[in-house]
């Protein structure tokens, strides 16, 4: 299979590319350590969920959506009020990223407990 993907693929799109096949032991694996955060919030809202898992005011989280700064599973969004869905993947440029792992219900106060997998840079 991989001697006819080599030969056969020239083009993605109308950008040219070249194919070089390496062996697995050449791959470099990415440690990735998620650091994993129980916390309570308001609502599911972005800019919310921005601000309890890098411990930023909720004002700067809006100001980096709204910039252009954030992603969510590699989509820009620019509105601080979109809800997050579980298992999400948040990005935020200079921060890292973030991903919603579980709710775990409501409080007595109706807020949410979240459990959020944290990447710092």
């Amino acid at each position: 299979m991989s001697r006819y993907i080599l030969a056969t693929l020239t083009h993605i799109g109308r950008t040219k590319v070249r194919m070089l096949a390496i062996n697995q032991q050449d791959l470099i694996i990415r440690n990735e350590v998620w650091e994993t955060i129980e916390k309570t919030v308001s609502s599911l809202r972005l800019d919310i969920i921005v601000a309890n898992g890098y411990n930023i005011s909720r004002t700067h989280a809006k100001e980096l959506i709204e910039h252009g700064k954030v992603r969510v599973n590699w989509a820009e969004i620019r509105r601080p009020d979109y809800v997050l869905a579980i298992d999400d993947l948040v990005s935020v440029r200079q921060f890292g990223r973030l991903k919603l792992l579980a709710e775990n219900g409501l409080t007595k106060k109706e807020k949410w407990r979240i459990i959020l997998a944290v990447i710092r840079k």
